[in-house]
This record gives C-alpha cells, structure tokens and sequence, in this order.
C-alpha cells in the first residue's frame, strides 16, 4: 500500500453492499411518479441487498475531479486494455471511511474492485502498476481528443507520483485483537449487516449481551411500532461495514466499555 501526505492508494479486501432504494414509474406524458420502498409502500416486502467480500484498489487525493465517476471509469479502461482483463469482471464505484489512512478524519474517494463473488484478485496488478495504468489512460484519452478526461487524469498521475509506500502495521486506527476479558465489538447504535436466511438484511445494534452460548448483539426490531419484540442474534451472523460501522472495546466480566485506542 502507498500513502503520503497528498492523499493514499490502497490495495484492499472489501464488503461491497448494493440496495434497491425503490423506483420510478413513468406512463407516458404524466409527471414520473417515484416510489420508495418502506413500511408504508405498497410494494414493500424486504429490502434487496446484494453483498458479497471482495478486493479491490482505493484511492483518495484531494483534487475531486481525481476520484470523479469519469476518471474512475477511465482508469479501469485502462487496466482492462493493459492486462487484458473484461470489464465485466470488475466494478467502480465511491468508497467512504471514518478513518483513512492519512489520520483520523473522514475520507471519501474512488474505488476499482472485482467484480465477482470468490474474487480472484484481479486488481493485484493494478496497485502493483498504478503509476503505468494511469499513464495509458492519459494516451487513451489524448487519442479521443478528451481534453477535459486528459487533464484530470494527468492531476491524478502527480499526485500518485509524490506517493511513498507505507506497511499496514504503521497506519493508525487498526482494530487490535481481542486481549483477555476484552473483545473488540460493534457500537450499540451502529449498522451492520445480519446474514439471515432469506439473505443479507441491514440491522442497528441495540446492545450486547454475553451468554452461554456465546457473545449476542440485541437488535432494534425491523418494525418500530413492536416496543416490546427481543431480537438477539449470534455475534458471528452480524458483519460491520469497514469503515463505517464504529467498532468499541468491552469487558465480557464486568461489561465495561472504552473506545479502541
């Protein structure tokens, strides 16, 4: 992984989570008609998540136009064509994180991930030759007379110029390891993801609980009018979202929390 204090690329593992929202309606000239999928839609059943584990190269810089929709898309053009790799194999899309690599602070930039469930870490190659990737996308785009795409990306070439490489033991905010009678766990009032048997749902943490059987996260019930429902799930079927789902320390003898150091 490389970073400096310009801003940082990253080759990742990732949980990459999509929703289907709701939608539109259109019927003919009349006004499109949105629909939102919740408690009081007439279509709604559950949410529609599709989720799986995968890698993936991150980066972030300052410059927006560096981590835009266009560059992205430009970059991984440009990977496929060096390495010949298909498209369809992989994805792009925004990755946000309450902590980067650079400190503590909130970071958001762009991100070109495999694609497909069971990844063969296709993106290897392209934090590997970064640098090289970024430069064939500016002779693609200076041969299609992009003006405005050559530009940005030759912003995005200097910036990933100026980066040094860093280990992963020296970036701050790693989650430490479970010690003792303490255990690394997900914040009450945190989201994350329960891998029910009708598939991946996003649940709030209401509390934790230790039992016999183990380390047990309560959850705030789906519907909110149901004060009285008790949901306890098994820690092991709930996922945190890396970078977004807040994570604290606690004590399984005395139920003591403190934040991660």
């Amino acid at each position: 992984m490389s970073r400096s204090e310009v801003g940082f690329l990253a080759e990742t593992e990732m949980q990459v989570s999509e929703r289907v929202l709701g939608f539109t309606e259109r019927r003919g000239s009349a006004k499109p008609q949105e629909h939102r999928y919740g408690r009081n839609s007439p279509y709604y059943q559950r949410e529609i998540n599709r989720f799986f584990e995968t890698t993936g190269v991150c980066w972030y810089f300052p410059e927006q136009c560096v981590t835009s929709e266009s560059t992205g898309a430009r970059v991984a053009e440009a990977f496929c064509v060096e390495f010949g790799i298909q498209d369809r194999d992989l994805g792009f899309g925004f990755f946000y994180s309450r902590q980067s690599p650079l400190g503590v602070e909130k970071c958001q930039g762009a991100c070109v991930y495999d694609a497909t469930n069971g990844s063969l870490r296709l993106t290897q190659r392209l934090a590997e030759h970064f640098e090289d990737v970024v430069s064939s996308a500016i002779t693609i785009a200076e041969s299609n007379d992009c003006v405005e795409a050559e530009r940005y990306l030759r912003v995005l070439l200097g910036y990933v110029q100026q980066l040094s490489c860093s280990r992963v033991e020296e970036l701050p905010g790693t989650i430490p390891s479970s010690e003792g009678d303490w255990v690394v766990i997900i914040a009450p009032g945190e989201k994350a993801l329960y891998q029910s048997q009708d598939g991946p749902i996003t649940v709030e943490v209401g509390g934790y609980r230790y039992t016999p059987q183990g380390l047990m996260y309560e959850l705030t019930p789906l519907d909110p009018a149901d004060h009285n429902a008790v949901w306890r799930v098994v820690a092991s079927a709930l996922q945190p979202f890396h970078g977004e789902t807040k994570m604290t320390q606690a004590n399984l003898v005395t139920g003591e929390t403190k934040p991660l150091p």
